[in-house]
């Protein structure tokens, strides 16, 4: 074995001497054979002018001077100044001519792709088959280690696809052959109205089966300040893309059959892109972010990520993510998922003009004209969605339009997780917003809701689950729980069945009126007229049953409750009668009727021993409302309180010349519709007792007591009075 060694050592020896005092000096002199090395590996011709030897490092090195390589033809490939190579020791051992780098410099090459859609160096097929194409000179510059080329000229023509002649300067070329792959880089100069400069690098693994070459591997390419309307002439730009100026970034994973993968970074102004003939043409001021686009054999994904842009309109949008996949799996039923993270939702409807979206979705969104921004959300469904899917994500100042029946929201804040078997929705609204145009007259508006809803199915019903929601206004602080489910079997189309209780810690019940349904407009109205003002210290509520029946009653089984305390507040239980003021007592509603009761009240300084205000049925048309008072007054009160009304025009006319001082007592029956045109009745009774009356100016008698009980009824308008069967009158005089 040492033997071996020593010989091994001694025969490298000489060889190094041999090259060193021979073989380089003198290599010129080996011309032939290294030239006839080179035409037999790369199958081209080559002549040198002449060559010289040196070392590069420990290797030997040779320099060409005067290179040409032609073709068969005898066409020239390529001409330079001058080429370096660097001998590899384990070629010499072998005793053949094998390099370990390879420089050329200077050269000016010309690629062409014909009509035929071969790609020629000058006419030397790189990538044909068959004898012509028999592939020796690729492979023989595939099989060096490192291949170098610097200061080239590189011309570009296209024949298949009919561009003009591209001049690259500048191009710097290097190859590097390493465990079984290749890694590739050019940087070059195009024509400045192209681009400022163009950066290709690739991490390749080749192989040839039978007469084609296959590759997989990666690739990353960069142009500056590219122009796109002129790059579309000289590269495969999809048609969609018509123009815009910036630069592009581009990472590629491929395999031999197609692209894996495509990531591009983009930064572009003055863009315009015609997505779809029936879409409107896409003008972008600026854009920048990431696209990402992967294939699998199952299926695709396409990603956006922090993409901004501008439109040409002045519309800008911030960065935000975006991806939609489709994965189908033998035997599986389409998977399909939606991502979003911080998407405006305005702008993102805005922009459907410019996508293949179909002309109904379109319109819908135009009526719906969501708004508001998504984070962190999610949508995946199988098939066409209707049995399985999954929803998740948060949303920010969530705004909608009601369209038809559905109600309209808007300042919504909060997030949704969920299955097509339930999920959960959390609200967390500021100055939020309902909409009901069907059931309210006006939106309602909350400045704070904090809510936690879940959903489930319930046979072929949908439920909703309150758990409990907190609501508050400058009108009104409430909390409410409960449930509502649709009715999809109900004999007629109803909005569904709810049932909820809930609970006001606070509210203002000049502002009532707002928020009772249109299916009581009447009664609304009156609300809105007579409660001027007090507020709701306490109040309790409960609604159960078909939404369709409401207000209950009657054959009805569901069943509404509302009731509570109020304070001051101030009934003008008909605009043309004297209000009732400080008034504290209770309300109730329950199904079609209201009352409310006082426990304490005036009327100017009199005081309101008892009084309630009722309607039987709300439904009724008009509703009826019966008003009855009894009051410690004072006969100047009672007389004001005749001058003030209608009375003055009837059964207290006599008020007109008589005054009356003292105490007094009033009771008063009165009910009046609440619109329309049928007349009100009054039934009244005063009682004086000690009281002085005065007539005129000259006439008047003091009394130790005057008593007077007279029970009028009278029907007729509001003005005009009737007088009625009258009961017997009683008058008692004791005078001084």
């Amino acid at each position: 074995m040492t033997g071996v060694v020593v010989v091994a050592l001694v025969a490298f020896a000489a060889l190094v001497l041999w090259l060193r005092y021979d073989a380089l000096p003198h290599v010129d002199r080996y011309r032939g054979d290294i030239v006839a090395s080179i035409e037999k590996s790369s199958g081209m011709a080559v002549k040198v002018r002449s060559l010289a030897g040196g070392w590069g490092g420990l290797r030997p090195r040779v320099a060409l001077e005067g290179l040409e390589i032609t073709d068969r033809a005898g066409r020239a490939a390529f001409q330079l100044e001058r080429a370096e190579v660097t001998l590899s020791w384990w070629s010499l051992f072998a005793g053949r001519l094998q390099f370990h780098d390879v420089d050329f410099y200077r050269p000016d090459l010309v690629l062409r792709r014909g009509a035929d859609g071969i790609i020629y160096l000058a006419d030397k097929p790189l990538n044909a088959t068959g004898a012509e194409g028999d592939g020796a000179f690729t492979e023989w510059l595939l099989s060096q280690p490192r291949v170098g080329i610097h200061d080239a000229t590189l011309t570009w023509r296209d024949d298949f696809a009919g561009a003009p002649e591209v001049r690259l300067t500048g191009v710097e070329i290097a190859v590097e052959k390493r465990l079984g792959h290749h890694r590739a880089s050019l940087v070059a100069r195009p024509p400045a109205e192209l681009a400022s400069r163009i950066d290709l690098r690739a991490d390749v693994w080749l192989s040839r089966e039978g007469e084609k070459w296959r590759a997989k591997g990666e690739a990353y390419a960069e142009s500056l300040n590219a122009d796109l309307a002129r790059l579309r002439s000289h590269l495969p730009v999809p048609e969609s893309l018509r123009s815009g100026v910036g630069s592009v970034r581009l990472w590629l994973q491929f395999s031999p059959d197609h692209v894996d993968e495509v990531v591009a970074d983009l930064r572009m102004r003055d863009a315009r892109a015609q997505l779809a003939a029936d879409a409107l043409p896409l003008e972008l001021a600026s854009l920048s972010g990431r696209a990402t686009y992967r294939v699998k054999p199952t299926g695709f994904t396409f990603a956006t990520e922090g993409l901004r842009f501008r439109l040409a309109t002045g519309v800008v949008a911030e960065g935000g993510d975006f991806s939609i996949s489709r994965t189908a799996e033998p035997g599986k039923p389409m998977l399909s998922e939606v991502r979003a993270n911080g998407i405006d939702l305005k702008i993102a409807a805005t922009l459907l003009d410019y996508f293949p979206v179909p002309r109904d979705v379109k319109g819908q969104v135009v009526r719906f004209a969501p708004r508001g921004r998504i984070t962190q959300a999610a949508v995946s469904w199988t098939g066409d969605g209707a049995k399985a899917y999954a929803v998740k994500g948060r949303f920010e100042d969530l705004a909608i339009n009601a369209v038809d029946k559905l109600p309209g929201v808007s300042g919504l804040t909060g997030s949704i997780e969920g299955t097509e078997a339930g999920g959960t929705v959390s609200i967390a609204g500021r100055n939020s917003a309902f909409e009901l145009e069907h059931i309210f007259r006006a939106p309602l508006t909350l400045a704070t809701i904090d809510a936690r809803v879940r959903w489930r199915h319930a046979g072929n019903a949908l439920e909703v689950l309150i758990d409990e929601a907190h609501v508050a206004n400058a009108d009104a602080e409430a909390t409410v729980t409960g449930t509502w489910r649709s009715l999809p079997d109900a004999k007629v189309k109803s909005p569904g069945y709810l049932d909820i209780k809930g609970r006001f810690l606070r509210g203002n019940t000049a502002r009532a009126a707002s928020y009772i349904p249109n299916r009581i407009a009447g009664t609304r109205d009156w609300i809105e007229r007579s409660l001027e003002s007090g507020q709701l210290t306490r109040a309790s509520f409960e609604v159960k049953g078909d939404i369709y029946e409401f207000p209950f009653g009657r054959d009805s089984q569901g069943h509404f409750f509302f009731e509570g305390d109020i304070r001051e507040a101030r009934l003008r239980y008909n605009p043309n009668w004297p209000v009732i003021d400080g008034i504290d007592g209770t309300f109730r509603f329950e199904n079609r009727k209201m009352e409310i009761k006082s426990s304490r009240g005036a009327i100017f300084g009199s005081r309101l021993r008892s009084g309630s205000a009722v309607i039987e049925d709300l439904s009724e048309k008009p509703p009826l409302l019966v008003v009855e008072t009894e009051i410690d007054t004072t006969g100047g009160d009672a007389v004001r309180f005749m001058k003030e009304s209608p009375l003055i025009n009837g059964p207290g006319a006599f008020t007109r010349t008589v005054a009356i001082e003292g105490p007094a007592r009033f009771k008063m029956r009165l009910a009046y519709p609440m619109y329309g045109t049928d007349p009100l009745k009054l039934l009244g009774e005063f009682q004086f007792a000690g009281a002085t009356a005065t007539v005129g100016r000259n006439l008047a008698m003091r009394l130790a007591s005057l008593g007077y009980s007279q029970v009028y009824w009278y029907r007729g308008g509001r003005e005009a009075w009737e007088v009625a069967d009258l009961p017997e009158a009683e008058l008692i005089c004791q005078a001084w």
